[in-house]
């Protein structure tokens, strides 16, 4: 039986919307949000720049309401329930923070990879590594057994080294 790897991008490609200016709209912040996501997504700013100052944006926003607006932010029926039938073949790649994602990725069941935060002393998020999603290709690579194919799925510039370094890519 072959042994094909699926990796997702999360925000706009699994979920019908990007979740930082879901997040910033319910918190007023909506404008500046929108122009810093949009420049990432063309690949104006670095992806890894442009999260550090979204993250920055937002990590004052209590992680309650972090996860009640991810909670309900709308997952793409088709691959939503591609991923939930074949979740030992699935596999999210998203450069968001894993605390803020924690819902989302609750309910698909699969592998995740995705920027590091942790809650410090204070009770504020730390953004302590971003994804680079090579990496994540390179880490699928070298596991054992090793896939036969890995099919990337993404839609924008962030997605460009994972789309590079697979298989098949599908870019929208």
């Amino acid at each position: 039986m072959k042994h094909n790897i699926f990796i997702f991008d999360l925000d706009s490609t699994v979920t019908k919307a990007e979740l930082l200016p879901e997040i910033a709209k319910v918190v007023g912040m909506d404008i500046d949000m929108i122009r810093l996501t949009q420049q990432a997504l063309d690949g104006v700013v670095p992806f890894k720049v442009s999260f550090r100052q979204r993250f920055d944006l937002l990590k004052h926003v209590p992680l309650e309401t972090v996860w009640q607006v991810a909670d309900h932010v709308e997952i793409d029926e088709h691959i939503g329930k591609f991923i939930q039938e074949h979740r030992e073949q699935c596999v999210i790649a998203t450069g968001n923070a894993n605390l803020w994602v924690k819902p989302i990725t609750e309910k698909l069941g699969c592998r995740v990879f995705a920027s590091h935060a942790e809650i410090d002393e204070s009770g504020t998020p730390q953004l302590l590594t971003v994804l680079y999603k090579g990496d994540v290709m390179q880490t699928l690579r070298t596991e054992y057994p090793p896939p036969d194919k890995i099919i990337a799925i993404g839609d924008s510039a962030n997605d460009i080294p994972m789309f590079e370094a697979a298989d098949y890519s599908i870019a929208y």
